[in-house]
Parts: C-alpha cells; sequence; structure tokens
C-alpha cells in the first residue's frame, strides 16, 4: 500500500481538496502524475494548526488529468474508507462555515 503524506497550511487549501460528495468524505491530492482508480492507499494528513498527522487509508476513485478546463491542478481524488471518520470529523470542524461555501474547489 502506498503512503502519501499531505500537509495543509490553511483551511483554504484544505476546502479546496475536500471532497465531501464520497460517503465517508475524501481528499484531492496535486500530482503530475495520476495513480490508477482502485489503487489502495495510506494517508498521513497535517491539518491546519494541526501537531501531529492524521493517519486515513482510502482509495483512488477520482482523476483530474493535465490540462483541464478552469485550470484546475492535474491529481486524484482518494475516498476515505470507513474507519477515516475521525480524519473526516476534524476536517469537518477545521472548514466550519466554509463547508457551506459556493466557492470553486479542485473537484466539483
Amino acid at each position: 500500500m502506498q503512503v502519501i503524506e499531505l500537509t495543509f497550511d490553511d483551511t483554504r487549501e484544505l476546502y479546496s481538496c475536500f471532497m465531501p460528495f464520497f460517503k465517508n468524505g475524501g481528499l484531492f491530492i496535486r500530482a503530475p502524475e495520476l495513480l490508477p482508480m482502485g489503487t489502495e492507499v495510506q494517508l498521513k494528513v497535517m491539518l491546519p494548526d494541526a501537531l501531529e498527522f492524521q493517519d486515513a487509508k482510502g482509495v483512488v476513485s477520482w482523476h483530474t488529468p493535465k490540462n483541464t478546463q478552469h485550470a484546475t491542478p492535474p491529481g486524484y481524488g482518494v475516498a476515505l474508507d470507513g474507519d477515516s471518520t475521525i480524519l473526516r470529523e476534524k476536517i469537518e470542524v477545521a472548514l466550519g462555515h466554509l463547508l457551506k461555501s459556493s466557492d470553486p474547489t479542485f473537484t466539483l
């Protein structure tokens, strides 16, 4: 299983990468090379203002290839598994009022 380390410096960046439309949430990972759909990954996520990484597992379930419309960066989305509810809850707390924002993200 591939281990991916993600650090979010601010809530705007986290908002742009959070994928609430997956059942257990998900995160978009900017990357020039895409992992194949269905690849299982281990995430180590540092949220804004956190002191330690939060571990989570997921599956690659979204692709944004190079040269897409709206200058969206290339990368892939990881749908978090059912054991990642603590991470999803921490993300939702960190984002607070931004969850209802209509600002564009890197996904939808």
